[in-house]
């Protein structure tokens, strides 16, 4: 019998995720600083899932630190469909405050959406580079 599955993808192509990335950068700090702060990633949980609203998917990403465990700064938040993009996501409201964020432009409210993978590393790095978040790394490490 021939395939009939005529328009598969390429799965030798696999496309990065948002959640990949997130955890990816988690594993970058975690070794920048001997595993003493990482990002705490997980799902959102039965009593968080007013804030999901229509969307399949959501997480939360707090940073902590292995010396001081009962500290967390909820960094940010995003959720998503199986479609991925667009992306909602919702940044600490003190990192809207932020110097860094506010002459880059690109982070001008809370909750926004980005469109595509490009647009999510450009939110995500901005966001993580932002004095606030430099500064609690310091202090926590």
């Amino acid at each position: 019998m021939d395939n009939l599955w005529t328009n598969l993808p390429d799965f030798k192509e696999v496309e990065e995720l948002p959640l990949d990335i997130v955890k990816e950068q988690s594993d970058y700090l975690g070794k920048a600083t001997n595993d003493y702060l990482y990002l705490d990633i997980s799902k959102h949980s039965e009593n968080e899932k007013e804030f999901l609203m229509d969307y399949d998917f959501g997480y939360k990403c707090i940073l902590r630190s292995n010396i001081m465990p009962e500290y967390g700064f909820r960094i940010l938040e995003f959720q998503y469909d199986i479609d991925i993009f667009p992306l909602n996501y919702i940044i600490n409201n003190e990192l809207l405050q932020d110097e860094k964020i506010q002459s880059n432009k690109i982070i001008t409210k809370v909750s926004t959406e980005v469109v595509d993978i490009t647009e999510f590393k450009e939110f995500l790095k901005e966001t993580l580079n932002s004095n606030k978040i430099q500064n609690l790394i310091k202090n926590l490490y």
